[in-house]
């Protein structure tokens, strides 16, 4: 292809159960209004990062035929990456600078866009990406709300229009409270002490039965083609963001189910305890303490509702907020090391957090 791209989609994919959640939820979901409809861009690019054996399984797919007629599908094949990372999320992230250096991507012009195998999005995603965009936004993110892939086919049967999967935000919102995998139940807020020693994300019950949430590791949706890029890094986070000179000014981060929804679909698996909905405090924990960008901490004042707008949160979920904030790791002495050593140091300072909360 020889013309610029105005967006490009990226969705490293491998793997039978990854290809199928594409070809059942996020390729349809991408024909919904506002997405790959023919109403969005000039010149869009589907990229799919993918092995040769993942190729032939999606140009099987009749949604792909059908997203040809309204973006310009590309493949590249990763099947190096796949034989040479032992460490999925590298290969991931190298997959996508690898879609990033093709010859239709260019800086400053060309709107990425970081599509996961396993997401829905969705009705207008896309559309909103570009209002951001047109009024000064640079990048948009999106809480990661993870939702049990078991009971999808059931409760979003009734969203299908041929081909397509179109399902309004609030009504994906309300899927996603409805069907909360046990990963994110261990960031739900009832009664007593938080579950989670360090959370990445605080949510809590609104009156109305929907969630409501504090987030401070949003994930990167879409951001304008940076120049120069950043070196590869492990993910793309907000550390990404934070190399490509981009502020929490730049950011778009939608505020409720009225602007955007994206949720990720996983299996419930039986070998960590999470079948039953009761996860394990001290798995939890495991997971939970991580690596938080500063432009993470200047997005976590950001609240994001699920349902109601304007939902206060409970008191206690109050007293845990000032908690984060006030346990926010001191990063100057750090600033000065290289970047590697830096994430070392800023892990060490949420272990020791963690610590101390219990």
């Amino acid at each position: 292809m020889s013309k610029t791209a105005s967006h490009c989609l990226i969705v490293p994919v491998w793997g039978p159960t990854f290809t199928q959640l594409c070809i059942d939820f996020m390729l349809p979901s991408l024909l919904a209004p506002g997405n790959l409809d023919g109403t969005v861009g000039s010149v869009p690019v589907l990229a799919f990062a993918c092995p040769s054996e993942t190729r032939t399984a999606l140009l099987a797919s009749p949604v792909l035929e059908a997203l040809q007629q309204h973006a310009h599908v590309e493949f590249i094949d990763i099947s190096d990456l796949l034989a040479d990372q032992a460490n999925k999320y590298r290969a991931m992230t190298d997959s996508i600078y690898r879609a990033i250096s093709s010859d239709f991507v260019k800086p400053k012009e060309t709107a990425l866009v970081f599509l996961n195998p396993d997401v829905i999005c969705s009705t207008g995603v896309l559309a909103t990406i570009d209002r951001a965009m047109a009024g000064g936004k640079r990048a948009v993110m999106v809480p990661g709300m993870r939702t049990r892939a078991e009971q999808a086919h059931a409760l979003l049967g009734p969203y299908q229009r041929g081909l397509s999967l179109s399902v309004p935000s609030q009504d994906l919102g309300a899927f996603a409270v409805g069907a909360l995998h046990p990963l994110d139940q261990a960031y739900l807020w009832e009664e007593g002490p938080f579950p989670v020693h360090w959370p990445s994300k605080a949510m809590f019950r609104t009156p109305d039965g929907g969630i409501g949430l504090h987030s401070f590791y949003l994930h990167p949706l879409a951001i304008l083609c940076p120049d120069p890029m950043p070196e590869s890094l492990d993910t793309i986070d907000g550390t990404f963001l934070q190399e490509c000179g981009l502020h929490a000014g730049d950011i778009f981060v939608p505020r409720d189910t009225r602007d955007i929804v994206v949720i990720e679909l996983s299996e419930t698996p039986d070998e960590i305890g999470l079948a039953t909905g009761q996860p394990s405090r001290k798995r939890m924990a495991e997971f939970a303490v991580r690596h938080v960008s500063d432009i993470h901490w200047d997005l976590f004042d950001n609240y994001i509702s699920y349902t109601a707008v304007g939902t206060e949160r409970p008191p206690a979920l109050d007293r845990l907020y000032r908690y984060v904030r006030a346990h926010r790791p001191r990063r100057r002495i750090a600033r000065r090391w290289p970047r590697f050593d830096r994430r070392i140091l800023s892990h060490v300072f949420h272990v020791i957090a963690s610590i101390k909360a219990r």
